[in-house]
């Protein structure tokens, strides 16, 4: 009975030791205020200690973490903005010198895509479903 107790003891340690590394599962929705999803591009996490980024699917959604260790979002404070959120202007000439140059506009408003500017700001601290609008250019 003891030895059962105690090898069933250590199997749930070894198990909360093995899959918890801090690191929290962040998924959300990024959308603009009339309801459209941001279908590219990746939100990204930053803070003055953690850099973390997930893709945004054709639905708007993203997951950052999940089974695989080290993956997630560590606590903390986090700045988050939206990256490589472009696409190619359809408009754009380019100049006889440079035939192959293409022009791309990005989808979200300038404010939504530094870290410095954004007005997005979340604290982390447990596992996170996040909505997250942001504005049209």
């Amino acid at each position: 009975m003891t030895r059962n107790l105690v090898l069933s003891t250590s199997f749930i340690l070894l198990i909360l030791f093995v899959g918890c590394n801090g690191n929290i599962k962040v998924s959300g929705k990024v959308q603009f205020p009339d309801g459209k999803t941001l279908e590219r591009g990746e939100v990204v996490f930053q803070s003055k200690n953690h850099i973390a980024k997930g893709a945004i699917d054709k639905s708007g959604y993203f997951t950052i973490g999940g089974t695989k260790k080290g993956n997630g979002v560590p606590p903390d404070f986090y700045a988050v903005y939206i990256m490589g959120a472009v696409e190619q202007d359809t408009m754009f000439v380019p100049p006889n010198d440079a035939p192959d140059m293409k022009r791309y506009l990005s989808l979200v408003a300038s404010p939504f895509t530094s870290a410095q500017t954004t007005p997005l700001h979340f604290k982390i601290d447990k596992r996170t479903h996040l909505d997250i609008f942001v504005e049209y250019p």
